[in-house]
């Protein structure tokens, strides 16, 4: 298909905001009223309700999947002292099924959490906060507490090292004792996107940045060709078939994946 047109189409109501998520197999998932998940079989298109969180106040705010599991990210908010802050969880579901095999309580936030999961190890980013939890037990293997501007976001793990970004910081930890690795406060974002051993991010000087993610150095960078790139939450990288994507104000841009 060379024309970009619409292939199909289906009236539904879907929550915008949330990054819809596409198995390894024929089904694509995403979330409904905030608090539902759905799934799609691509191959004749039939809409079925996956998972409910139990609670219509909790609601998701990200989802990932690895292998048969989905990561979801969910939170309820609370108004406190005249600050709202968020009751934040993590909750892993087995695809194939759709049960729930682990939810754990992460705490109150100001910001809802994003998780991660590698083999049996959880990463969820909280508020100025990165932690690592046993999903066989629930235990906390490890937190850590950042000085940071804003609130961490992604994450990418690459063999033993774990980054995790924010506007004005990146950071390397050891994804297995916590241990800080390296840490540079001069460049950062709030979107990331990792392929392999490197990481992109549009940073706020309004370059495409590559990163190593075993070092966190920059390896190279892209002037980007628009103004605005640089805003707080934009734009979102996505790589499909080792192409880079990336939305502009009003255009579709393409890059080739590091190394040129």
């Amino acid at each position: 298909m060379q024309t970009g047109a619409v292939l199909w189409k289906k009236d539904y109501k879907v929550s915008p905001s949330n990054r819809p998520v596409i198995g390894s197999g024929k089904d694509c998932y995403f979330v409904q009223d905030s608090c539902r998940i759905c799934r799609v079989d691509m191959s004749n298109d039939q809409i079925s309700d996956f998972y409910y969180t139990g609670d219509d106040e909790l609601q998701i705010n990200d989802l990932l999947l690895c292998n048969d599991l989905m990561v979801i990210s969910c939170f309820s908010e609370s108004l406190i002292e005249e600050h709202y802050q968020d009751e934040t969880y993590v909750i892993i579901v087995d695809v194939r099924t759709g049960a729930e095999i682990f939810r754990k309580y992460l705490g109150r936030y100001p910001e809802p959490a994003h998780s991660f999961l590698e083999g049996n190890t959880i990463y969820s980013n909280l508020d100025r906060k990165i932690m690592a939890i046993d999903m066989t037990t629930g235990d906390t293997l490890w937190e850590h507490y950042e000085m940071c501007t804003y609130h961490f976001q992604d994450l990418c793990i690459y063999n033993d090292v774990l980054m995790s970004c924010c506007v004005n910081a990146t950071i390397g930890y050891d994804k297995k004792t916590g241990e800080i690795l390296y840490l540079f406060d001069d460049y950062g974002s709030y979107y990331v996107t990792q392929a392999g051993r490197y990481a992109y991010f549009v940073n706020r000087e309004n370059k495409l940045d590559i990163i190593d993610i075993e070092t966190g150095k920059r390896l190279d960078y892209v002037k980007c060709p628009e103004k605005g790139w640089s805003n707080f939450w934009g734009p979102y990288p996505t790589i499909y078939d080792n192409k880079l994507y990336i939305i502009g104000n009003n255009t579709l841009y393409r890059y080739p994946t590091y190394p040129w």
